[in-house]
């Protein structure tokens, strides 16, 4: 209620009793009633306006003489006070206040009660007091003085309105509001509020600690030409545009600090919305990313170094490869051809020593192109139907002499259920084969090697089991979680056999996850070792498959054209060739070989990749090019020592038919002539 209500009511009751008069004084001439009665009743009548209208006022209304004595308080006023009213009436103010509120709020107040008239005549303030059951309530205070024509002061009106609530409500939010902020000012989160302009209009101490200005050199000014250089501050302009379009964001970019550092800082940018739901400006909490960025960078550095690493690994070893695949294939070419002439037992054993040897270390350079390409996932498996009981015989009858000798018996228990077609890949089967029945011949001195292969038909997938048992010399606890590892062995005494690479196992293992299956080992040192693995494979049930051997006859007659500098390769081709009645001519360069083929016509060229003056692959192409206007084609074969995917991948890019890798045997050429014948 306003001070100024206080005035009107007394008017309005002035108004009312002057009205009562004049009626009173009607009603005693009409009706000759004594004035005493009248008066009586006006005595009664004069007060209860006043009361009735003041008590039911919420606010409480008192009044205090030119003395600041209270005269009147109203029913509001002393419920504020817990008090029945005797006690306070005549009471000054300021007695009455000293004991219930704050003394500097008393003391603001009496002075105001003392300054002089020409002062200002209202008074606001909001005071806790205490009521006399001791109970704290908070009052606002409106306080106005009157005076007479002599400056006097008459009256002092005033209205009291209790703000407990709203008091308790305001210090509820600032500490809720100090809460907040001082959770957020302990974390390590910078926020920056802007307009829509991108104007700062707040910036909280933490971020102001990331970028090092404090809170006066940022207000007013654009965010982006403060802390981003101009590529980055069109990028930002564009987050802008999205925040006042009303949509969220999350991005990182560099912000550059007060002394010209650069950090990085994870931004959450969001809108600002008014009462109305428009969207006033943006806020963004930053989060300083710097160290991670730093680490990122030294990641994608090491990483770098790692693939430059491995590329020299990969240069490395094809350099390797084909220096060494080339006079491997005459080595073993030549073995092949000696062993088909008249030899006696010494000599053939002889021959067959170079023979093995040369298959042993092909086999330990194709370990090391398989780890290669596993690395690179470019292994892959080529599953094909067909039997293999074939396969683990040739396994037993490549080791089983070799065994022999040390009277050692390899033996193979067959399971009949195998005896049907089998979709595998024969490649990964042979190598694993291979390296863990040659782990048990290197590392069984006596006694005995069996190889079990069963089959469990299931109704998901089918799995072919293979354990291969030794009584070898067994491998120590400790050792058995590492020898799956590269270039991890057992560190026990090595048998006659040597060592090895360390890479067999650890290709098995690779070969067996890749078909599908897993292998693992159960050994016992001085007793023995079982090796287990397995590959998921397909059963073709009632289905049979006519093994068909290579037909040599068949290319008796056909004429090829053999392209290769390597005079030892080349001499073993041509005997090769001779042996199976094949015509052939021979050149040692790319450019000989078109030249040949221009003035010839062959059924089949082996060329050679790596050659002098032209290589086959450019050979190749232009053979290929000049077919293209007579509307023929001659199949190439490529024949290299560089053994790579890539490699391969490069030579039937360039036009060739097939890729027959060094060293290869004479099955093989035999077997990729006729595929192409």
């Amino acid at each position: 209620m306003p001070t100024s209500s206080i005035s009107e009511l007394k008017a309005r009751l002035a108004a009312l009793q002057e009205e009562w008069r004049e009626v009173n004084d009607q009603l005693e001439r009409e009706t000759g009633l004594p004035s005493d009665h009248g008066g009586l009743e006006a005595s009664r009548l004069e007060a209860a306006p006043e009361v009735r209208i003041l008590d039911n006022a919420a606010d409480g209304i008192f009044t205090l003489d030119g003395e600041g004595c209270l005269r009147y308080i109203n029913l509001a006023g002393l419920r504020m006070l817990a008090s029945k009213g005797e006690d306070l009436i005549g009471t000054q103010l300021m007695k009455m206040l000293a004991p219930r509120a704050n003394r500097r709020l008393i003391a603001e107040v009496g002075q105001w009660l003392k300054e002089p008239l020409e002062s200002k005549t209202f008074l606001m303030v909001d005071m806790p007091v205490m009521n006399r059951f001791g109970e704290k309530r908070w009052l606002s205070l409106h306080l106005q003085r009157e005076s007479d024509a002599e400056g006097n002061i008459t009256e002092i009106q005033g209205i009291a309105r209790d703000i407990t609530e709203q008091q308790r409500l305001q210090l509820a939010l600032r500490r809720s509001e100090e809460h907040y902020r001082g959770i957020i000012e302990n974390m390590e989160l910078g926020i920056l509020e802007v307009d829509n302009e991108e104007r700062i209009i707040r910036a909280f101490p933490k971020f102001c600690a990331i970028v090092g200005y404090s809170e006066e050199e940022l207000l007013g000014r654009k965010a982006s030409e403060v802390f981003m250089r101009a590529e980055d501050a069109l990028k930002m302009d564009a987050r802008t545009a999205d925040r006042n379009a009303g949509e969220s964001g999350l991005y990182e970019c560099v912000v550059r600090k007060k002394n010209g550092e650069d950090v990085w800082l994870l931004i959450s940018g969001i809108p600002i919305r008014d009462e109305h739901g428009e969207v006033v400006g943006s806020m963004g909490i930053h989060y300083d990313i710097s160290a991670r960025k730093k680490d990122e960078q030294e990641l994608e550095s090491a990483l770098r170094d790692v693939e430059a690493a491995r590329r020299s690994e990969r240069v490395f070893l094809a350099k390797m490869s084909h220096e060494i695949r080339t006079p491997m294939n005459a080595i073993i070419g030549m073995s092949h051809l000696l062993e088909a002439t008249h030899l006696n037992e010494e000599q053939q054993a002889f021959v067959g020593a170079i023979s093995k040897g040369g298959e042993l270390l092909k086999g330990l350079l194709d370990d090391i192109l398989d780890l290669a390409r596993l690395e690179d996932g470019q292994l892959s498996l080529n599953p094909r139907t067909t039997y293999v009981k074939p396969l683990f015989e040739g396994v037993v009858k490549v080791y089983g002499m070799m065994m022999a000798e040390k009277g050692v018996d390899l033996t193979l228990s067959w399971d009949g259920t195998l005896d049907v077609p089998i979709g595998v890949d024969r490649s990964a089967l042979s190598q694993v084969l291979l390296n863990l029945v040659g782990n048990a011949a290197k590392f069984t001195e006596k006694g005995r090697v069996v190889i079990r292969p069963t089959l469990r038909l299931g109704q998901d997938s089918d799995v072919m089991e293979v354990a291969v048992e030794d009584t070898g010399i067994g491998i120590p606890a400790h050792a058995i979680d590492r020898i799956f590892d590269r270039f991890q062995q057992s560190d026990q005494p090595k048998s006659g056999g040597g060592g090895g690479s360390g890479l067999g196992l650890s290709i098995v293992r690779e070969l067996c996850t890749l078909h599908g299956g897993r292998v693992f080992v159960e050994s016992e040192v001085g007793t023995g070792s079982v090796f287990t693995f397995s590959f998921v494979v397909d059963v073709v049930q009632g289905q049979h498959i006519e093994n068909k051997g290579l037909d040599v006859a068949a290319l008796k007659g056909r004429k090829v054209l053999i392209a290769e500098d390597n005079a030892v390769n080349a001499l073993y081709l041509c005997k090769l060739l001779s042996r199976w009645e094949m015509e052939y001519t021979a050149v040692e360069d790319g450019e000989k070989a078109v030249e040949a083929w221009k003035k010839g016509s062959y059924d089949l060229i082996l060329m050679d990749i790596q050659m002098p003056m032209c290589d086959g692959m450019e050979a190749t192409r232009i053979i290929r090019s000049a077919e293209s206007t007579v509307h023929s084609r001659t199949p190439i074969i490529g024949l290299s020592a560089f053994a790579f995917h890539e490699d391969v991948v490069d030579g039937l890019a360039s036009g060739m038919d097939g890729y027959l890798k060094k060293p290869y045997s004479p099955d093989e050429l035999a077997g990729a002539i006729n595929a192409w014948l």
